[in-house]
């Protein structure tokens, strides 16, 4: 049996921007992202997937602007057991929520009168244990 939601919402957490004002220059970006997922208290069919980015300037990673957003996917399913509704969760709901998370970032810094930024693509198995993905240093 293929397990598929009945549905799912999309629900925008928040969004916090800040212009660092730093100088023109090559930045490197490095989110560190985050998943959570769980059974919702209120619904017996009620499942949660949140998904938050972060990024930072630092001394050892310059960056013109600090971001932190969240944004939750809400799934409900008529079937499976709980196991198969989290498993599903950590790998489509990743699949399903994550462009939603990138494309409130692209466009709330391009509304921001500063440049784009576009998050990297990622796959629900760049996820470690502990649900965190930081990007790699680029090669």
């Amino acid at each position: 049996m293929q397990l598929e939601a009945q549905g799912y919402n999309i629900i925008v957490n928040h969004i916090n921007l800040t212009n660092n004002k730093l100088p023109a220059g090559n930045f490197t970006l490095k989110p560190v992202i985050q998943r959570k997922v769980g059974r919702l208290d209120n619904q017996e069919n009620g499942y949660a997937i949140e998904l938050s980015v972060t990024i930072e300037n630092t001394e050892e990673t310059a960056f013109p602007l600090n971001l932190d957003a969240s944004i939750t996917g809400i799934f409900l399913f008529n079937q499976g057991t709980e196991e198969e509704r989290i498993e599903y969760l950590n790998y489509e709901g990743v699949r399903i929520v994550f462009p939603y998370l990138r494309t409130l970032v692209a466009n709330v810094t391009a509304s921001s009168l500063m440049p784009s930024v576009m998050l990297p693509l990622i796959s629900p198995s760049d996820f470690k244990q502990d649900n965190v993905m930081q990007m790699k240093k680029p090669a």
